[in-house]
C-alpha cells in the first residue's frame, strides 16, 4: 500500500520503459530498419506514451503513470486490429512485456 492509503499499481513505469530496457526489448520485435518497422515502432511508442499518463487512483509515490496489463493488452490489440502489426508480432510483444507487467 502506498502513501495515504492508495494501492501500488503493478505495471510498467516510465523508468522501466527507458532504463530497464523494456522498450528496447519491445522494439526488438520489429528488428528491420525498413520504413514499415520504423512506423510500427513509432506507433508502439506513441501508444505507450499515451497509456503512461498519470491516473488519480495511483499511489502518490508513483509520480508518472503506469501501463497496466489491461492497458497494454488494449494497446497491442488495437495495433493488431488496426492492421499496424501482425498477430505474430502482437504475441511477441505480449511475451516480452509479461514480466514487466507483473511487477
Amino acid at each position: 500500500m502506498g502513501l495515504f492509503g492508495k494501492k501500488y499499481v503493478p505495471g510498467i513505469t516510465e523508468y522501466e520503459l527507458k532504463h530497464k530496457h523494456v522498450l528496447a526489448s519491445l522494439d526488438s520485435v520489429f528488428p528491420s530498419t525498413s520504413s514499415s518497422s520504423k512506423i510500427k515502432r513509432a506507433a508502439l511508442h506513441t501508444a505507450l506514451g499515451l497509456a503512461g499518463d498519470r491516473d488519480d487512483n495511483m499511489s502518490s509515490t508513483q509520480k508518472h503513470g503506469v501501463i497496466q496489463k489491461d492497458e497494454f493488452e488494449s494497446i497491442v490489440g488495437g495495433l493488431e486490429n488496426g492492421g499496424v502489426i501482425t498477430p505474430q508480432e502482437a504475441e511477441k510483444l505480449r511475451e516480452r512485456a509479461a514480466e514487466a507487467l507483473s511487477n
